[in-house]
Protein backbone atom coordinates (compact mmCIF):
# COMPACT_ATOMS: atom_id res chain seq x y z
CA UNK A 1 0.00 0.00 0.00
CA UNK A 2 1.23 3.57 -0.99
CA UNK A 3 2.11 5.70 2.04
CA UNK A 4 -0.33 8.37 2.87
CA UNK A 5 0.57 12.28 3.06
CA UNK A 6 -0.96 14.78 4.83
CA UNK A 7 -0.58 18.06 3.54
CA UNK A 8 -0.76 21.54 5.34
CA UNK A 9 0.05 24.70 4.03
CA UNK A 10 0.80 28.17 5.86
CA UNK A 11 -0.81 31.03 5.09
CA UNK A 12 -0.87 34.67 6.28
CA UNK A 13 -4.08 35.79 3.93
CA UNK A 14 -7.63 34.36 3.92
CA UNK A 15 -7.86 35.07 0.65
CA UNK A 16 -5.17 32.32 -0.32
CA UNK A 17 -7.05 29.74 0.97
CA UNK A 18 -10.27 29.39 -1.20
CA UNK A 19 -8.89 26.92 -3.25
CA UNK A 20 -6.72 25.12 -1.30
CA UNK A 21 -8.94 22.06 -1.67
CA UNK A 22 -9.01 21.65 -5.09
CA UNK A 23 -4.83 21.44 -4.89
CA UNK A 24 -5.68 18.44 -2.60
CA UNK A 25 -4.60 19.97 0.50
CA UNK A 26 -5.71 18.54 3.85
CA UNK A 27 -5.67 21.20 6.59
CA UNK A 28 -4.74 25.35 7.04
CA UNK A 29 -2.20 26.37 9.22
CA UNK A 30 -2.85 30.25 9.65
CA UNK A 31 -0.48 32.54 10.85
CA UNK A 32 0.42 35.89 11.07
CA UNK A 33 4.07 36.88 10.22
CA UNK A 34 5.64 34.17 8.63
CA UNK A 35 8.62 35.48 8.23
CA UNK A 36 9.68 35.45 11.70
CA UNK A 37 8.05 31.71 11.82
CA UNK A 38 4.37 32.30 12.24
CA UNK A 39 2.70 34.18 14.91
CA UNK A 40 -0.76 34.36 16.09
CA UNK A 41 -3.18 36.00 13.43
CA UNK A 42 -6.06 38.67 14.50
CA UNK A 43 -9.70 37.02 15.12
CA UNK A 44 -10.90 38.62 12.19
CA UNK A 45 -8.13 36.60 9.79
CA UNK A 46 -9.74 33.29 11.69
CA UNK A 47 -12.84 34.28 10.83
CA UNK A 48 -12.31 35.23 6.91
CA UNK A 49 -10.54 31.85 7.09
CA UNK A 50 -13.28 29.93 7.98
CA UNK A 51 -15.83 31.27 6.21
CA UNK A 52 -13.96 31.04 2.72
CA UNK A 53 -12.74 27.52 3.47
CA UNK A 54 -14.10 23.83 4.00
CA UNK A 55 -10.67 22.78 5.13
CA UNK A 56 -9.56 22.69 9.02
CA UNK A 57 -8.39 25.71 10.22
CA UNK A 58 -5.09 25.38 12.36
CA UNK A 59 -4.16 28.61 14.23
CA UNK A 60 -0.76 29.73 15.47
CA UNK A 61 -1.09 30.29 18.81
CA UNK A 62 2.42 31.92 19.50
CA UNK A 63 2.72 35.51 21.04
CA UNK A 64 6.16 36.94 19.86
CA UNK A 65 8.96 36.18 17.15
CA UNK A 66 12.18 34.23 19.07
CA UNK A 67 12.50 31.87 21.41
CA UNK A 68 9.98 29.02 22.71
CA UNK A 69 10.29 29.73 26.50
CA UNK A 70 7.48 32.07 27.53
CA UNK A 71 7.12 34.54 30.69
CA UNK A 72 3.98 34.34 32.83
CA UNK A 73 2.47 37.04 31.29
CA UNK A 74 2.92 35.51 27.89
CA UNK A 75 1.57 31.81 28.89
CA UNK A 76 -1.53 33.67 30.70
CA UNK A 77 -2.12 35.47 26.70
CA UNK A 78 -1.78 32.28 24.89
CA UNK A 79 -4.50 30.71 27.50
CA UNK A 80 -6.54 33.57 27.07
CA UNK A 81 -6.34 33.23 23.53
CA UNK A 82 -7.48 29.41 23.15
CA UNK A 83 -11.06 30.76 23.99
CA UNK A 84 -10.91 33.00 21.24
CA UNK A 85 -9.61 30.97 18.43
CA UNK A 86 -12.36 28.59 19.31
CA UNK A 87 -14.79 31.50 19.16
CA UNK A 88 -13.65 32.35 15.35
CA UNK A 89 -13.90 28.79 14.33
CA UNK A 90 -10.67 27.51 14.42
CA UNK A 91 -10.63 23.42 14.25
CA UNK A 92 -7.24 23.56 16.29
CA UNK A 93 -4.24 24.92 17.17
CA UNK A 94 -0.41 24.68 16.45
CA UNK A 95 1.99 25.95 19.57
CA UNK A 96 5.07 24.85 21.26
CA UNK A 97 6.80 25.48 24.44
CA UNK A 98 9.94 25.01 26.04
CA UNK A 99 11.92 24.90 29.81
CA UNK A 100 15.26 26.54 30.07
CA UNK A 101 16.41 22.81 29.99
CA UNK A 102 15.29 22.83 26.12
CA UNK A 103 12.78 20.08 27.28
CA UNK A 104 8.81 20.81 26.60
CA UNK A 105 8.11 23.13 29.16
CA UNK A 106 5.43 19.97 30.35
CA UNK A 107 3.42 21.69 32.70
CA UNK A 108 2.48 24.51 30.65
CA UNK A 109 1.33 22.32 27.98
CA UNK A 110 -0.31 20.33 30.08
CA UNK A 111 -2.51 23.14 30.81
CA UNK A 112 -2.83 24.15 27.22
CA UNK A 113 -3.57 20.78 25.96
CA UNK A 114 -6.63 21.09 29.37
CA UNK A 115 -7.62 24.14 27.64
CA UNK A 116 -7.78 23.28 24.29
CA UNK A 117 -10.12 19.82 24.70
CA UNK A 118 -12.27 21.47 27.00
CA UNK A 119 -12.89 24.13 23.73
CA UNK A 120 -12.70 20.86 21.22
CA UNK A 121 -9.38 22.28 19.44
CA UNK A 122 -6.90 20.07 17.80
CA UNK A 123 -3.15 20.15 18.58
CA UNK A 124 -0.05 19.97 16.71
CA UNK A 125 3.07 21.12 18.72
CA UNK A 126 5.51 23.15 16.50
CA UNK A 127 9.00 22.99 15.53
CA UNK A 128 9.37 23.84 19.04
CA UNK A 129 10.31 19.97 19.02
CA UNK A 130 13.57 20.50 16.51
CA UNK A 131 15.11 22.43 19.85
CA UNK A 132 14.29 19.75 21.98
CA UNK A 133 17.60 18.27 24.05
CA UNK A 134 15.65 14.78 24.14
CA UNK A 135 13.31 14.49 21.24
CA UNK A 136 12.22 10.84 21.92
CA UNK A 137 11.47 11.83 25.96
CA UNK A 138 9.26 15.09 23.86
CA UNK A 139 7.25 12.69 21.79
CA UNK A 140 6.07 10.47 24.80
CA UNK A 141 5.33 13.10 26.67
CA UNK A 142 3.41 14.76 23.73
CA UNK A 143 1.53 11.79 22.68
CA UNK A 144 0.86 11.04 26.23
CA UNK A 145 -0.59 14.70 26.56
CA UNK A 146 -2.97 14.00 23.47
CA UNK A 147 -0.81 15.82 20.80
CA UNK A 148 -2.11 14.58 17.06
CA UNK A 149 0.49 15.92 15.23
CA UNK A 150 4.04 17.47 15.24
CA UNK A 151 5.80 19.31 13.12
CA UNK A 152 9.38 18.82 12.23
CA UNK A 153 12.50 20.14 9.72
CA UNK A 154 14.22 16.84 11.06
CA UNK A 155 16.18 18.94 13.12
CA UNK A 156 18.24 20.55 10.36
CA UNK A 157 17.33 24.26 11.28
CA UNK A 158 18.99 24.48 14.53
CA UNK A 159 20.52 27.11 14.50
CA UNK A 160 24.74 26.50 14.25
CA UNK A 161 23.88 23.03 14.35
CA UNK A 162 26.56 20.46 14.93
CA UNK A 163 26.08 18.08 11.94
CA UNK A 164 26.74 14.88 14.11
CA UNK A 165 24.33 15.97 16.54
CA UNK A 166 21.92 16.54 14.00
CA UNK A 167 22.16 13.08 12.68
CA UNK A 168 22.64 11.25 15.95
CA UNK A 169 19.12 13.02 16.65
CA UNK A 170 17.54 12.58 13.41
CA UNK A 171 17.94 8.69 13.80
CA UNK A 172 16.83 8.57 17.37
CA UNK A 173 13.80 9.74 16.04
CA UNK A 174 13.42 7.83 13.17
CA UNK A 175 13.83 4.70 15.18
CA UNK A 176 10.64 6.47 18.07
CA UNK A 177 8.49 7.30 14.93
CA UNK A 178 8.25 3.91 14.21
CA UNK A 179 6.95 2.85 17.74
CA UNK A 180 4.68 5.86 17.87
CA UNK A 181 3.20 6.46 14.46
CA UNK A 182 -0.03 4.87 15.39
CA UNK A 183 -0.27 7.56 17.85
CA UNK A 184 0.93 10.97 16.70
CA UNK A 185 1.66 12.11 12.65
CA UNK A 186 4.95 13.42 11.91
CA UNK A 187 4.65 16.05 9.21
CA UNK A 188 7.64 16.95 7.43
CA UNK A 189 8.39 20.81 6.95
CA UNK A 190 9.41 21.49 3.43
CA UNK A 191 9.81 25.56 2.77
CA UNK A 192 11.28 26.67 -0.90
CA UNK A 193 14.41 25.34 -0.99
CA UNK A 194 13.33 22.04 -0.23
CA UNK A 195 10.59 21.52 -2.85
CA UNK A 196 13.30 22.90 -5.65
CA UNK A 197 16.30 20.46 -4.26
Amino acid sequence: MADQFEIEIAIEEPGHASQLIDLGVHRIELCSNLNEGGLTPSAAQIEMTVDVSDLPVYVMLRPRAGDFIYNRLEKHMMLEELKILSDCGASGIVFGALDGGRNVDAEFVELVAQFAQDYGLGMTFHRAFDACARPEAAMELLVELGVERILTSGFGFIKGGNQREILKKSRIFSMFINQNNKKCVILRVLRKPNLMA
